[in-house]
């Protein structure tokens, strides 16, 4: 295997302190050798010459950025990443293209296949930069991957611990009133019977201004129907999660992670239990990526 390695400077360097690994996919020698100059001092760097060895570094590797050139023998780069996508969908790819390569450039940032593409020839502080990016946008969709399911897992089991406590009333409120998220406790008509602590801090609102009122009355002008759509679903499968645009009582507008949950209560009656987790600051940083990608098509 033709491939040119530049191990880390530390095997016993921590987590936080282990550079990007990059790997660099190019027919041309001389190519691979002016990238892995230009890079390895900051970066950590993975050289092949061909796709077949891309694919061995990234199976024995935890690669976090991939640089390919479009124009290689037997496979495009647009063609190899939309071929490992969904093997390796962690991975950052960047694409190396000349100005004839731009349409097909294009068309793969429209299907997800390249996060950008750095046009020839570079400029080795730019392409440097346009790395590190790359790692940033790395660390952060592995941060927010691992908060939705830290989120996720505490979703379940608050759903389970209500389950459980739902015959003793008095020992129900006692747990809902001392759990951070903002929890709201609905009759099956959407028609809030009681909130939590959390939820008045959240919101703005005290307990006896929502008491009686339509869950609806936190739904954003954004999608004021919101609470119509998700409540058909969630009677019909007992649960819904997902993401819905709220107001405080000031007006501010903001992200929630929703999760509603029906608990039956006997002879054919039942409460819902809607759990709230804040998810703005997530969501924005992921329009702010959209807009980008927008930009450079």
């Amino acid at each position: 295997m033709n491939t040119n390695t530049v191990l880390p400077a530390s095997s016993t360097a921590t987590a936080a302190e282990q550079r990007c690994q990059v790997l660099v996919i190019d027919d041309e020698t001389e190519v691979l050798n002016t990238l892995n100059r230009q890079l390895r001092r900051e970066f950590d760097t993975f050289l092949a010459h061909n796709t077949g060895e891309a694919l061995s570094i990234l199976r024995d590797r935890p690669i976090q950025v991939v640089i390919s050139d479009e124009r290689m023998p037997g496979m495009t780069g647009s063609e190899f990443f939309s071929q490992i996508q969904q093997q390796y969908p962690e991975a950052i790819r960047l694409l190396l293209t000349g100005y004839a390569d731009l349409q097909a450039v294009i068309q793969a940032i429209n299907q997800g296949h390249i996060y950008r593409y750095i046009a020839k020839p570079w400029d080795a502080t730019e392409i440097r930069t346009i790395v590190r990016d790359a790692y940033q946008r790395y660390q952060m969709t592995a941060r927010n991957q691992r908060l939705l399911e830290e989120l996720r897992e505490r979703a379940d089991q608050l759903e389970h611990a209500l389950l459980e406590l739902s015959d003793s009333e008095q020992l129900y409120r006692r747990v809902v009133e001392n759990i951070n998220d903002p929890i709201a406790v609905t009759d099956l008509q959407a028609r809030i019977l009681s909130v939590n602590p959390a939820f008045t801090w959240a919101t703005g609102y005290g307990s006896e201004e929502v008491i009686g009122r339509h869950l609806s009355l936190l739904a954003s002008d954004r999608h004021p129907d919101v609470y119509t759509g998700l409540w058909r679903q969630l009677l019909e499968s007992s649960r819904w999660r997902g993401f819905v645009w709220s107001r405080r009582k000031n007006g501010e507008v903001y992200v929630q992670r929703l999760t509603v949950s029906t608990v039956s209560k006997g002879a054919g009656e039942g409460l819902c239990v809607a759990v709230y987790n804040d998810f703005t600051e997530e969501m924005l940083e992921l329009e702010q990526m959209r807009s980008l990608i927008q930009k450079l098509c």
